[in-house]
């Protein structure tokens, strides 16, 4: 089954007392783009619709509730030539990242509103 990691997510974040997030980490991924990661067929759609609902369901049953004002938004923009993403700006709370070709070029203070 593809996409099983959606709903895996919420249930085990569901079950954890705490949480922790490290910022900024990175890890070596090699792309193959014949995997079944890169191809996306009727089945595989479906499956995500599929695994969507199931979360959604699993929240909704669950009554859990997130107090999205607790946390900072984080905006993503994407920079695509000729349909191939070669770069993303993150913005998190003061700071503008700039990746190029998935590797961060430099990062500023975005000034205090």
């Amino acid at each position: 089954m593809f996409f099983e990691d959606i709903l895996f997510t919420h249930q085990a974040l569901d079950c954890c007392a705490k949480a922790v997030t490290v910022p900024d980490t990175v890890y070596f991924y090699r792309q193959n783009p014949d995997s079944t990661v890169n191809t996306m067929n009727e089945t595989k759609e479906r499956q995500f619709k599929q695994a969507l609902i199931d979360a959604q369901n699993y929240v909704c049953e669950k009554q859990i509730k997130i107090d999205l004002s607790k946390y900072p938004r984080i905006s993503k923009r994407r920079i695509k030539f000729l349909g191939i993403n070669i770069g993303k700006v993150q913005e998190w709370r003061h700071l503008k990242k700039y990746h190029l070709f998935g590797i961060k070029v430099f990062q500023k203070q975005k000034p205090h509103t």
